[in-house]
């Protein structure tokens, strides 16, 4: 069965009266309110961007390859967006304040991911809510684990602990949600990927950890990815 992903993250730049028409602007292939789905492609793909981005930036080529492949297609700007203000990682320190700011923006994403699957006219029940939410342990107590569990998404661990999905300080930044009770396509196949462990192995030094992890996120990312299986 076919998944609308939510890719939660951060958008940076304040744009401008001149750049927000193009803000406003959808990508080729998305946003077309009038897009019937097809018997064999029932569920949208809704297009969430990632840190520092925006619809048309990241998804120009994406988007229509998914709707000529015959899906109906959204894709939607937010994080610090004038009036548009959904993000989880705009408030990201560790100071009190940020902390629960940053809760609450985890709980909206519950929240709508409820009452989304919950809907007797929701066009799909099988939500997965997928990304970076700055969840720093994955455990009863931190407020992130517990806005973002508290509607009835669960976090399926992990197959290996390589040390958390951002190569600094081993945090658990990055998860897959879901409501066990729709997305029951989901294998027990689920971890990140330790690129860290296989690329420019040549350059680590035992002595000088920071400078090759500074490397590596410089050419690379400072977080692991994720991978799942779907059984499909």
């Amino acid at each position: 069965a076919a998944l609308a992903l939510a890719l939660v993250a951060l958008a940076l730049a304040t744009p401008g009266a001149a750049a927000q028409s193009l803000l406003d602007a959808s990508p080729p292939g998305a946003n077309d309110w009038a897009c019937e789905p097809r018997a064999d492609k029932p569920h949208p793909v809704i297009l969430l961007h990632g840190l520092g981005g925006d619809k048309n930036l990241n998804f120009a080529e994406v988007s229509p390859a998914l709707a000529n492949a015959g899906f109906c297609v959204f894709a939607v700007d937010y994080g610090n967006r004038g009036t548009q203000s959904l993000t989880v990682l705009f408030f990201g320190s560790d100071d009190p304040d940020d902390v629960g700011r940053r809760a609450l923006e985890t709980y909206a994403v519950a929240r709508w991911a409820d009452l989304r699957q919950a809907s007797d006219h929701a066009y799909t029940k099988d939500i997965v809510a997928l990304g970076d939410f700055n969840l720093p342990v994955v455990e009863e107590g931190d407020p992130i684990f517990e806005a973002l569990t508290s509607r009835g998404l669960v976090l399926p661990p992990h197959l290996s602990n390589v040390g958390g999905s951002s190569i600094f300080g081993g945090k658990h930044y990055d998860q897959i949600a879901i409501f066990p009770g729709e997305t029951s396509e989901l294998s027990e196949l689920i971890d990140t990927f330790d690129f860290d462990n296989a690329l420019f192995r040549e350059l680590w030094d035992p002595d000088d950890p920071a400078a090759f992890l500074a490397y590596t996120r410089y050419y690379l990312s400072d977080h692991r990815p994720l991978w799942a299986e779907f059984r499909v």
